[in-house]
């Protein structure tokens, strides 16, 4: 399996969680979908669900605020979280929630880009984000969609460094990007001009699942809704789902993991 003991590189995409009225409930949907095991963090952590495969943290759920919207959260690896914050700013970005010092785990904050894309930023501590991704329950990848690619792409390069490579085959407007000139893709970024009129910009992460149509159907039959797909892919066969609490994530078919494999 795909494991990883030491933190994400800076500008990695790095952890995920879910925000949700009733995250005891949902954990209970996802645990069953991705296999996951899930711990209640306890009351001082405000009863924050851990998920993780073969005692490896996957992804977290946990309540979401008064008013706030049930969504996922891709959060990107940082050294200083208070730094990176400043600089979101500096580069037209927004802090939408100052840092938070979580102890013995590390420090977050929740930011946007100027296009309005929501994202999370975490210096690890105690907890490095995934210590599994690349497998079935695991985080596997993640897009940023946003209206005004150029802006959104400088940004990001400003503040963490990124360089792109445009994919022709998926769009004019579609680039993965690195984090380091000789490293591995980390994740995507596109417009939103293939999605429906008037979606907002977004950052959506990708869960893999051993089965795309089982998966997409166990949301469907527990009040969720398939938004897209399932289709095939040069990636894999994915879907993206809404759950039954209006939260949206992808989930994409992976290969059998290797149990030897580390990141």
């Amino acid at each position: 399996m795909p494991f990883r003991s030491e933190p994400w590189p800076p500008g990695t995409p790095c952890w995920i969680d879910l925000a949700v009225p009733d995250p005891a409930a949902a954990a209970q949907l996802y645990g069953s979908i991705f296999g996951w095991s899930v711990v209640d963090s306890g009351p001082d952590f405000g009863n924050y669900q851990m998920a993780s495969v073969a005692d490896h943290g996957a992804a977290g759920i946990g309540p979401a605020q008064p008013g706030s919207p049930n969504v996922w959260t891709v959060y990107v690896a940082t050294a200083d979280v208070a730094a990176t914050s400043a600089s979101v700013t500096e580069h037209g970005g927004t802090v939408v929630v100052d840092p938070i010092d979580v102890p013995g785990m590390g420090i977050f904050s929740v930011v946007a880009d100027p296009t309005g894309a929501v994202f999370g930023l975490w210096q690890a501590n105690g907890h490095i984000g995934c210590s599994v991704v690349n497998q079935s329950g695991a985080f596997v990848w993640s897009d940023t969609y946003v209206g005004d690619v150029q802006r959104a792409r400088a940004f990001y390069t400003a503040v963490f460094g990124w360089s792109y490579e445009d994919v022709a085959d998926l769009g004019s407007t579609y680039a993965t990007y690195r984090v380091a000139a000789e490293g591995d893709s980390v994740g995507g970024l596109s417009g939103t001009g293939n999605l429906p009129v008037g979606t907002p910009a977004h950052w959506m992460p990708y869960l893999g699942v051993n089965d795309a149509d089982d998966a997409a159907a166990a949301f469907t039959a527990a009040g969720g809704t398939v938004l897209a797909g399932p289709f095939d892919s040069p990636f894999g066969r994915m879907a993206t789902i809404s759950d039954p609490w209006g939260a949206r994530i992808s989930i994409i078919s992976t290969p059998a993991e290797d149990p030897a494999a580390t990141v």
